[in-house]
């Protein structure tokens, strides 16, 4: 089974319901997030959803990119995956941010490159307008 390692922004829609969206998508593929990070296990009886970091939440754009290569670096995550997928719903778009669809997958491929040192197999997909994603997701 292709094991799929991704990053998205820590979004309620993105934390509550991403993993179960791929896998009804692409059951084929085993789905992993690898960003954001969650403090407690899944939830328990009685128990409130996991939390996140508030530090990790509104990560779009750049700072996603950048913690996706952060932790690339430190930890190695490529090794433990066929393909690394970054979803990003492009809010930076609404604070100015640079990172656009158009121009940016080369250098966000060459930046995993080079913090894996090596090449990695790796996927761009923007979630603006949402779901627009299906069709390249289903030929994974």
């Amino acid at each position: 089974m292709t094991k799929v390692g991704y990053f998205c922004t820590a979004g309620h829609t993105e934390l509550g319901g991403l993993n179960a969206f791929l896998t009804k998508i692409n059951p084929r593929l085993k789905w992993v997030r690898c960003f954001p990070t969650k403090i407690k296990e899944a939830p328990k009886l009685n128990r409130n959803y996991p939390e996140f970091p508030a530090e990790q939440e509104g990560r779009t754009g750049n700072k996603l990119v950048n913690e996706m290569v952060k932790r690339i670096r430190a930890f190695a995550v490529h090794r433990q995956f066929d393909l690394l997928l970054l979803i990003d719903d492009l809010d930076c778009r609404f604070n100015g941010s640079e990172l656009t669809r158009e121009n940016n997958f080369d250098s966000i491929q060459q930046r995993v490159n080079e913090a894996a040192g090596e090449v990695v197999s790796f996927e761009v997909l923007y979630a603006s307008p949402e779901v627009t994603v299906y069709h390249r997701l289903k030929a994974l």
